[in-house]
C-alpha cells in the first residue's frame, strides 16, 4: 500500500500490485544486467533532449548560474513569483500522479541565495536534501546559506533563517547525516522545515554507505510539497537520489515504469541529470537491495541479485563507471 502522494510509508504491508510492479523491474535489470545498464546509460548520452533553455542563457552574465555547461530548461524550471527576476536554476521534477514531487536545484551561491528561500517559501517545501560539502577538493561547492547551529540565525535580505535544534544519525561505517529543523520567516509569515546534510558522497560517485539514503527517504516521503534536493551543479548527486524514490514510488503506485528510459525519463525534466554510468547502475542496485531486504520480490528473482551486486562491485572497483 502507499502513502498519500504516491509514497511508500516505511514497514508498511506491501499489496500484490507492489509485489508484481517490483518483481517486473527486477526481472527487467538483471535481464539487462550491469553491463546492459551501462551502455543504456552511454546510448542515452548520445541522444540528450533537445529542450529550450532560453532563460538560462539570458542569466548566465548575472552570476544566476553555477556552470555556463549545465543548462535549466525552460519546460520544468521553477519560476519565482513576486520576485525583480523570476529565474532560479531549478526544475520540478515527479511522475504523473506527482509532477511537482521534487525540485532538483543547483547549491546556492552567494548570488542566489535570496533566490533559493524565495522558492523554498513560494513552494512551501518541508524538505531540503544537501548532497554535497561547502568545500570539496579545495573547491567551493556551496555557499553557507544556512544556520549550522542551534539558536543560531542566518538573514538574507527578507528571509530570516533560524536553526531550532540539530542532530547526527549515523549509519554504518563512517557515513552520517545532519538533519536539522530550520524555521524560515519572512513578510509573509514562517514555517518550519527539515534540513538533510549528506556531505560524504564524492562528485561524480556513489556513497560509501547506500543504507543512510534509506533513513532520509523515509522522513522526507510524508511530504506533501516539493521535496529540494541539490548537490553542487544538481545533476549527479542530485539525480541519483531522485531517480531511485522516483522508481520506488512509481512502484509503489503500480505506475508504468519509466526503466529503460529513466535517464531521458528524469532528463526531460532536469538537463544533464545522473553524471556517471556508476550512478545510473547504482540506482538500480540500490532498489535490487531494497527489494530484497523489504522481502517484496519474488525467491526466484532474488537468485540473480547476489550476482548482479557483485558486478556492480567490480565496476565500482576498477574506476571504469565514471564516463
Amino acid at each position: 500500500m502507499s502513502g498519500k502522494n504516491g509514497a511508500i510509508r516505511s514497514g508498511e504491508k506491501k499489496t500484490v500490485e507492489w509485489r508484481r510492479s517490483a518483481d517486473t523491474l527486477s526481472r527487467i535489470t538483471l535481464e539487462k544486467g550491469v553491463d546492459g545498464l551501462v551502455e543504456e546509460y552511454l546510448n542515452a548520452e548520445k541522444h540528450a533532449p533537445s529542450c529550450t533553455i532560453t532563460a538560462f542563457r539570458k542569466n548566465n552574465a548575472l552570476g544566476k548560474n553555477r556552470s555556463p555547461y549545465v543548462g535549466c530548461l525552460d519546460e520544468t524550471r521553477v519560476v519565482l513569483n513576486n520576485m525583480p527576476n523570476d529565474y532560479i536554476h531549478a526544475n520540478y521534477v515527479g511522475f504523473s500522479q506527482k509532477p511537482h514531487r521534487f525540485i532538483i536545484t543547483q547549491a546556492p551561491l552567494d548570488t542566489t541565495i535570496v533566490d533559493f528561500w524565495a522558492m523554498i517559501a513560494q513552494e512551501k517545501s518541508e524538505h531540503i536534501v544537501m548532497i554535497c560539502d561547502f568545500i570539496e577538493d579545495g573547491k567551493s561547492k556551496c555557499s553557507e546559506y544556512f544556520p549550522r547551529e542551534r539558536g543560531r540565525k542566518k538573514i538574507f535580505e527578507n528571509f530570516e533563517i533560524t536553526c531550532m535544534a540539530s542532530e547526527q544519525i549515523k549509519s554504518t561505517n563512517s557515513t552520517s547525516v545532519v538533519i536539522s529543523r530550520l524555521k524560515l520567516s519572512s513578510v509573509n509569515g514562517s514555517f518550519n522545515l527539515t534540513h538533510y546534510f549528506l556531505n560524504n558522497w564524492p562528485d561524480r560517485k556513489v556513497p560509501d554507505d547506500p543504507k543512510i539514503l534509506i533513513k532520509i527517504m523515509s522522513m522526507i516521503r510524508v511530504s506533501r510539497n516539493p521535496i529540494v534536493v541539490h548537490c553542487s551543479t544538481g545533476i549527479g548527486r542530485s539525480g541519483t537520489f531522485v531517480g531511485i524514490e522516483l522508481m520506488l514510488e512509481t512502484v509503489s503506485c503500480n505506475l508504468p515504469l519509466p526503466h529503460p528510459n529513466l535517464l531521458d525519463f528524469l532528463r526531460r525534466q532536469r538537463a544533464h541529470a545522473i553524471s556517471t554510468d556508476l550512478q545510473y547502475v547504482f540506482i538500480f542496485d540500490f532498489i535490487l537491495d531494497y527489494f530484497r531486504t523489504e522481502h517484496i520480490i519474488s525467491q526466484y528473482v532474488i537468485t540473480g541479485i547476489q550476482k548482479f551486486h557483485e558486478e556492480f562491485e567490480n565496476l565500482k572497483a576498477s574506476n571504469k563507471g565514471l564516463k
